[in-house]
């Protein structure tokens, strides 16, 4: 009993120092802001957000001690292959592959979940903050930057902490409701949660948080021009539309898994 509650304090240690690390770089730059240039309007919050999770990253990514260290993947490079035949391979299975799941999950589970109720409320609630900004800032800010930090918390951290301590799938599924939660909202929630699913499939048979970090990206990068070209107001109006579209990302979807080699 004693090692059980061992164990699990030094699970609940890993999952959620990382996440107040963040939050606490959030709030001290916000107050550093405000100090020098006066309270930070909306359209700040995500800049700031991003200079957050940069400062994050190096944190945790860096300069966090050794044995915490090896209880993640890590932000290694590509997984390495031999000669040209080895180089295609990386290509497909760290980038391409990954890159087409995040495109096909976003497609599938904003257009399945704008059939729902709900869904028209927390769409607005998150545009407000993301896709006030211009689009050159969405796109660094939302589509590379904040996905880093967030794949270093919960998959490195917490994925990774569960994943020594239990199967595959309950520590997916723990890890994955942790990221619906701190996405606050019920529609975002319900989004990061089927998304982390994705994300912790990637991550276990990759064995990196490299590729976790494309399909990431892709997904953000893909609801940003959905958004900036108003696809996504066209197809709001045509259920038919919107469930046609939502199949084909998961059939994008289930085939990049697929065809993803593990490690």
């Amino acid at each position: 009993m004693e090692e059980r509650l061992r164990r699990f304090l030094r699970v609940a240690l890993w999952m959620l120092v990382p996440l107040l690390v963040y939050e606490t770089a959030s709030a001290l730059i916000v107050a550093v802001w405000s100090f020098c240039r006066g309270e930070a309007g909306q359209e700040l919050r995500l800049p700031l957000t991003a200079v957050s999770a940069a400062v994050t990253v190096l944190l945790l990514g860096w300069f966090c001690p050794g044995d915490v260290r090896r209880m993640q993947p890590g932000f290694r490079g590509l997984s390495r292959g031999t000669g040209i035949a080895g180089n295609q391979e990386t290509f497909r299975d760290d980038i391409l592959f990954p890159m087409a799941a995040g495109i096909g999950i976003c497609l599938c589970l904003n257009h399945l979940l704008m059939l729902l109720p709900f869904a028209q409320e927390g769409w607005q609630e998150t545009a407000e903050t993301i896709y006030l900004p211009p689009l050159w800032l969405q796109i660094l800010c939302t589509g590379f930057v904040i996905p880093a930090v967030e794949e270093l918390i919960f998959r490195g951290y917490a994925f990774r902490s569960l994943r020594q301590e239990m199967s595959f799938f309950p520590a997916a599924c723990v890890s994955s409701i942790y990221f619906g939660l701190f996405h606050g909202t019920l529609y975002q929630g319900c989004y990061a949660f089927l998304v982390g699913l994705l994300l912790a499939v990637v991550c276990e048979r990759r064995r990196n948080l490299f590729s976790a970090w494309i399909v990431h990206v892709a997904a953000n990068l893909t609801a940003i021009v959905f958004t900036a070209r108003e696809i996504n107001g066209f197809l709001r109006g045509s259920a038919a539309g919107l469930a046609v579209t939502a199949a084909a990302g998961g059939a994008v979807v289930i085939y990049s898994v697929y065809r993803m080699r593990g490690k």
